[in-house]
């Protein structure tokens, strides 16, 4: 498992990328995956235009405001983890559990600081948003996409 550290609260993008495999072409049990950190709270009526996809299905939350605090593309092997530090300077580790018999990912989402876990199921083609840890008078708001093959 790789570490990454976010470069401060006032960097609204961060460029992390994380290869676990190292030179090894993506194989049907490896996922390539994007996480979006955002920081959802009631200050103001703002929401970052990166999350204008995201905002409509956000409307039913009780929040106002949304922030994109980061954001990461990386591969993930099934039995590989993958670990970035989140706004609160907590350590999230995401770790690819199975591939289930419907193709779906299965993955455990934890920030042991935090006492944040949770299991998730995820289908290709799709974004999963977890309502996460407390952060700065709001909320983390964990989308993880699993974007579709592009056709060759």
């Amino acid at each position: 498992c790789r570490m990454y550290r976010l470069h401060g609260f006032a960097r609204l993008v961060g460029t992390v990328v994380a290869l676990l495999s190292l030179a090894t072409p993506a194989a049907a049990n490896t996922a390539s995956l994007q996480l979006k950190v955002i920081h959802a709270h009631n200050r103001g009526k703002v929401v970052d235009p990166r999350l204008s996809a995201l905002a409509k299905e956000f409307a039913r939350l009780s929040f106002t405001s949304y922030e994109l605090k980061d954001e990461a593309a990386f591969n993930l092997d099934i039995g590989a983890s993958f670990r970035i530090q989140l706004p609160s300077k907590a350590w999230m580790v995401i770790h690819a559990r199975e591939l289930t018999a419907d193709g779906k990912l299965r993955l455990d989402i934890d920030v042991q600081q935090l006492k944040f876990k949770t299991t998730v199921v995820i289908a290709e083609g799709a974004t999963l948003a977890v309502g996460g840890p407390q952060h700065d008078g709001g909320t983390l708001i964990l989308a993880l996409t699993w974007p579709r093959k592009s056709a060759p």
